[in-house]
C-alpha cells in the first residue's frame, strides 16, 4: 500500500511503537528534506559486521540510547521506516514480497542499491519514541528468525558476506 501514495514521502510503522511528540513526523521530513534520495529514517537501525551473523551486528534503538546524535546504519527495523514514495516506486519491486519475508532488510537493501551505510538512525530522537518492549511474542524470540535474517542480508548486501 505504501508503494501506491500520493505523497512525497511515506511512513511504515508498527503499533508497538509509540510517538511520544506531536511534531516527529515534520522533524523527520526535515532531516529527509536535506538527504540523499534512497535514505530511509527510523528510531531503530542494524549496522553489519562484514563476515559475522546479523544477530552479532550493532543494533541499534533511540529510545534506549545514550548517543545524542543520528548515525549512519545499513538497516532501519521495520517499526517505523519513512522514506521517498517515488524511491520506494523506483528502487522495489514489490512482486518480490510473493516469496521472501524479512521486508524491512530487503526494503533498505533495495533504497541504497544494495550498499551499506545509506539509512539513518534517529538516534538523536531519544525519547520522542518509546516501544511496547520485548515480550513472549516479539519476533526475534522465535526460533529461526535471526538466521531468516541472516540468509536475507546475505542475500541483499552481498559485501556482508566479506
Amino acid at each position: 500500500m505504501a508503494a501506491n501514495a500520493d505523497t512525497e514521502f511515506v511512513c511504515i510503522y508498527d503499533d508497538d511503537l509509540f510517538l511520544m511528540d506531536n511534531n516527529i513526523f515534520a522533524d523527520i521530513v526535515k532531516l529527509a528534506d536535506k538527504s540523499p534520495r534512497g535514505s530511509i529514517f527510523g528510531p531503530t537501525g542494524v549496522t553489519l559486521k562484514p563476515g559475522t551473523h546479523y544477530r552479532d551486528a550493532e543494533h541499534h534503538y533511540s529510545f534506549r540510547s545514550i548517543k545524542q546524535e543520528d548515525i549512519r546504519c545499513d538497516i532501519i527495523k521495520g517499526s517505523m521506516m519513512l522514506m521517498r514514495t517515488s524511491e520506494l516506486q523506483k528502487k522495489v519491486n514489490l512482486n518480490i514480497f510473493k516469496f521472501k519475508r524479512e521486508e524491512d532488510i530487503i526494503v533498505s537493501a533495495l533504497m541504497a542499491d544494495c550498499q551499506l551505510n545509506q539509512h539513518y538512525c534517529l538516534l538523536s530522537f531519544g525519547d520522542r519514541f518509546n516501544s511496547v518492549g520485548d515480550d513472549d511474542v516479539a519476533l526475534w524470540r522465535h526460533d529461526g528468525h535471526m538466521d531468516a535474517r541472516e540468509l536475507a542480508c546475505n542475500e541483499f548486501f552481498p559485501q556482508h558476506n566479506d
